[in-house]
C-alpha cells in the first residue's frame, strides 16, 4: 500500500521540477553593434544581452562577411556579454554582418537577429 501511494505522488513531484525534468527554454539573445558603418580596419564593439530560465553559460560572437563565410569572433562567459570586433577589408559600401549566440546550462543555444555594418 505504501509503494502505491509513493508511485502516484511521483508525478505531482515532478510537475513542480521545472529545469530538473527537462522542461527547459533555450536562451534569448539580441545584438548591438557601436556603428552602422566602419572603415575596413576600425573597432566595433558588439553588446549581447542574452537571458535563459536558468543560466546563461557563455556567448559566441560570430562575423559575416559579404561573401556568407562566417567567422567565430570570440566568447565571453559573463555579463556584460562583449566583444571588440575589427571591420574587415571589404569592398567600399559592402555590408558585413554580425550576430551572437548564447548558450545555457543546459547546452541549448539561440542566435540573435543579424546586425548590418556597411564598409565606408
Amino acid at each position: 500500500m505504501k509503494r502505491r501511494h509513493l508511485l502516484f505522488a511521483l508525478p505531482a513531484l515532478a510537475a513542480g521540477c521545472h529545469d530538473d525534468w527537462g522542461y527547459d527554454d533555450p536562451p534569448s539573445v539580441s545584438l548591438v553593434a557601436s556603428a552602422t558603418d566602419a572603415l575596413p580596419g576600425e573597432v566595433i564593439r558588439l553588446s549581447a544581452a542574452a537571458t535563459d530560465d536558468d543560466y546563461v553559460d557563455e556567448v559566441d560572437f560570430y562575423r559575416v562577411d559579404p561573401d556568407g563565410r562566417r567567422f567565430l569572433l570570440g566568447t565571453d562567459g559573463r555579463e556584460p556579454y562583449e566583444w571588440e570586433a575589427v571591420m574587415p577589408n571589404v569592398a567600399r559600401g559592402a555590408t558585413v554582418w554580425f550576430f551572437a549566440r548564447a548558450y545555457d546550462s543546459w547546452g541549448q543555444s539561440n542566435d540573435s537577429a543579424r546586425v548590418a555594418v556597411v564598409a565606408l
